[in-house]
């Protein structure tokens, strides 16, 4: 069976394993479908080493995108329901999965654990498709706020910083805030910072493998802000706040704007939010689910990643076989798993079944959109997951596959920003205006192209990246 990836849009590349693989499929079907009306059938996930790139089906994905340019979003019951559905779906994962951190899985029967395990499972296959929206939608959401904006005659730029605004703290900026009032509390620092890293530690866990934060992590941040700093801080993100929601409110009452278009206008407000806020849960959940996943590891003596190199079935095989799953453990070691759902199928195959699409060979020069001006030259810092953020200094030049809110410590310090995804309400766009760095989002193949330590030119007023050595050379 040969796959032929010139029939598949890729949508993203990030930290997955093919246990991940298989709820992000599941997801994205019938519960996606229960939501918002539409779910994606056909997906194909490229497992590597440390992250995964994730296709839908060119035909299905175009399908899927006029579904709801063109139609649920002119739909006002769709508009007035869709964020409340989300929210009620992040709420249920929030507070099982909580549950989950108030259990000692060492003192668990392996029956308890099998049947925490498929219940954890059950959870995930259906209730992650609420954290799909957010992003799924991001893209169609963006054209159609900027058609709503140029046809209203709206300043672009100012409507898409004004829609876009936050009016309260998603869960990044709520640690922070959190931090700040432990510094500014006389009692006893090392219970309050023990609590929040109890709280706060699972931020990282983009995938049930990634380690979550340590409580030396939280002390660390803590010893290097004084009580002016911490005070400061608290005051202008609430001031910022109160600015964005007067600033909203005032943007809507000072134009025209059609009842549907209005509808659209306070979804979007509130999908941006949402947006960014989904990570909370979706860390939350794969945070807690990979600790049921490291105790069965532990007790069937293998790995992890080991672990997560499995479907769901053959965990639950796990407990019944364990010598044929390690088994078909050890085959997976050897390949780079393909995990592919198509025609109401799973098929995993190796990676030599894919045709790829044509490389460009020798390219000097990487193309993007402009989601903030400047021109800076500086040394590059590949950034994939969370546990790479330490390794941005002062100056470096930051590039991804797309930013999340945890890796905003490492874009104050970038001098510029480089993204493979997103357009301009993406969280890069955003924050990059927000902090006035230079941004080029969507070039589709800077993380393929650049490597940690290249020295480049970011003219994010034409939305060029050149390597400095290959100008030099005189080959640009």
């Amino acid at each position: 069976m040969k796959i032929n990836l010139n029939n598949w849009y890729k949508f993203f590349n990030r930290p997955l394993t093919l246990h991940q693989a298989q709820t992000y499929s599941i997801s994205c079907r019938k519960p996606l479908k229960a939501i918002i009306g539409r779910g994606i059938n056909n997906q194909l996930y490229f497992i590597k080493k440390d992250s995964a790139d994730g296709y839908f089906l060119n035909k299905e994905w175009e399908e899927f995108n006029h579904y709801f340019f063109d139609n649920r979003f002119l739909n006002s019951k769709f508009l007035k329901d869709i964020n409340n559905k989300v929210i009620e779906r992040a709420l249920f994962i929030e507070k099982y999965f909580g549950g989950i951190g108030k259990i000692n899985l060492k003192q668990a029967s392996d029956k308890e654990l099998f049947l925490l395990f498929k219940k954890s499972i059950k959870v995930l296959d259906s209730d992650v498709s609420a954290l799909w929206v957010g992003f799924i939608l991001g893209e169609i959401t963006e054209k159609k706020l900027i058609e709503i904006l140029l046809r209203n005659k709206v300043n672009i730029k100012i409507g898409l910083e004004i829609v876009s605004s936050l009016e309260k703290p998603h869960y990044i900026i709520q640690e922070q805030l959190d931090l700040m009032e432990i510094i500014l509390d006389n009692g006893d620092k090392g219970k309050l910072l023990k609590k929040h890293w109890v709280k706060y530690s699972y931020i990282p866990c983009y995938s049930a493998i990634v380690k979550p934060y340590s409580s030396a992590y939280f002390k660390n941040r803590a010893k290097k802000i004084n009580r002016k700093q911490a005070r400061e801080f608290i005051d202008k993100t609430k001031k910022e706040f109160l600015n964005n929601k007067k600033r909203y409110i005032s943007f809507i009452k000072s134009h025209s704007w059609s009842k549907i278009d209005k509808l659209f206008l306070d979804y979007a407000h509130q999908h941006f939010f949402l947006k960014d806020h989904r990570s909370h849960f979706r860390s939350l959940s794969f945070y807690q689910h990979g600790r049921i996943l490291s105790e069965i590891a532990k007790r069937y003596r293998i790995s992890l990643e080991d672990i997560s190199l499995l479907l769901h079935q053959e965990i639950i095989e796990l407990f019944k076989n364990s010598e044929k799953i390690k088994k078909i453990i050890e085959q997976r070691k050897i390949m780079d798993c393909v995990y592919i759902f198509q025609d109401g199928k799973n098929i995993i195959v190796d990676k030599n079944k894919i045709v790829k699409k044509e490389e460009k060979q020798n390219i000097h020069e990487i193309k993007g959109q402009v989601a903030c001006p400047g021109i800076v030259s500086g040394y590059v810092k590949i950034v994939i997951n969370p546990n790479d953020i330490n390794k941005v200094r002062d100056g470096d030049i930051l590039v991804s596959t797309m930013t999340r809110p945890d890796y905003l410590a490492a874009m104050k310090k970038a001098k510029a920003i480089i993204t493979d995804e997103g357009g301009l309400l993406c969280h890069a766009a955003i924050v990059s205006r927000e902090i006035k760095k230079p941004c080029i989002i969507g070039t589709k193949i800077a993380t393929q192209i650049l490597k940690d330590g290249d020295f480049i030119k970011v003219d994010a007023n034409k939305g060029i990246i050149q390597k400095i050595s290959q100008i030099n050379c005189g080959i640009l």
